[in-house]
């Protein structure tokens, strides 16, 4: 089945404890150009009062359905929006984050257009002092499954490999679900639904804002719980990559390495993180280092970064974190001018 005019779409929104974010979340979503939406918003056992504004949402809006569970955790939430969707094509955006109002309508019109069964666009990144960046450009075109994954490849830096920024066709999800207790488990799941599709559509327009929080599972000292998941997941997308596509070895351990580099470099400057996961990435960057400079493979300033793990591992951790401290120096040193 093709896209058509005027398809129903479906919304999810998994809600925890978002209320001082959910009002122009939800406001996005229904100021939508394209009206004809069925909006799931997932209480996942909110402790604030975010459950109550997800009722009163959907008292003003009929096409707002609420479902309110103990909570699971995100892929739970996403998992239950998902059983209870009738719409053919389906969306995710988290409930802190927003997107512009014809959000849904490009992706649409594109889907319509090229006639795939997954859709992405670009992303805006709100950050925490309300600059945005984004290296989306507005180019449209169509790629393979192959090429979808290699460019949505952890450290590869072009597209994310996120739920959210996506349309998809609702039956990618039909034998395909979010590893419940998990987190990053965007990564657990989209070479899955890459397997099933002929081919993907890019339009990297930046139409969906992701905004970054302290207090986010994603950002801040909390981006520590979510190393193990992080690591497990997208080393088997990298691993599932590596085995399907070996004519590509170039291009995937450049992603890995760069992967790799930021990770130890975040290690370095946080508290409390795992010893044995710090020394596995000190073991991959030593035993992987030589090959990768003698093939240039990786950006300049990556090369250089690299280079200096030569400095051994002490001298590597305390340039990392010098180079940190002045970093956050010159941020608060721009934010008083």
């Amino acid at each position: 089945m093709s896209a058509s005019v005027n398809d129903l779409i479906a919304v999810i929104v998994p809600v925890y404890n978002v209320a001082p974010y959910l009002e122009r979340c939800v406001n996005s979503i229904r100021e939508q150009i394209y009206t004809n939406l069925e909006i799931i918003l997932v209480d996942d056992g909110s402790t604030d009062n975010s459950g109550a504004m997800c009722d009163a949402y959907a008292h003003d809006d009929t096409r707002i359905k609420v479902i309110h569970q103990t909570n699971g955790g995100l892929s739970a939430a996403r998992n239950a929006g998902l059983a209870n969707a009738t719409a053919p094509y389906v969306t995710f955006v988290d409930s802190d984050d927003y997107v512009d109002k014809d959000y849904v309508s490009l992706m649409h019109n594109t889907m319509q257009e090229t006639g795939v069964p997954l859709v992405v666009c670009g992303v805006k990144k709100i950050n925490l002092d309300g600059t945005i960046t984004t290296t989306a450009d507005g180019a449209k075109f169509v790629v393979t499954p192959r090429e979808a994954l290699l460019i949505m490849l952890p450290g590869g830096n072009i597209v994310p490999d996120s739920a959210y920024s996506k349309l998809y066709k609702s039956s990618l999800f039909e034998q395909v679900k979010f590893p419940v207790g998990h987190l990053c488990e965007d990564a657990a799941i989209m070479h899955l639904l890459l397997e099933q599709c002929d081919k993907v559509a890019i339009y990297a327009l930046p139409i969906y804002n992701y905004c970054l929080r302290t207090d986010s599972l994603t950002n801040g000292t909390s981006r520590i719980a979510t190393l193990p998941d992080f690591w497990f997941f997208h080393e088997r997308a990298i691993a599932y990559a590596r085995e399907k596509y070996p004519a590509d070895r170039d291009y995937i351990d450049r992603c890995e390495m760069n992967l790799k580099i930021w990770a130890y470099q975040c290690l370095a400057v946080i508290k409390n993180v795992d010893p044995v996961l710090k020394t596995r990435l000190w073991r991959y960057l030593k035993q992987n280092r030589r090959s990768v400079l003698r093939r240039h493979i990786l950006p300049i300033d990556q090369q250089r970064i690299l280079r200096r793990t030569y400095f051994g591992r002490l001298g590597f951790t305390w340039d990392c974190r010098l180079r940190e401290i002045y970093r956050r120096w010159r941020k608060r040193r721009r934010s008083k001018q």
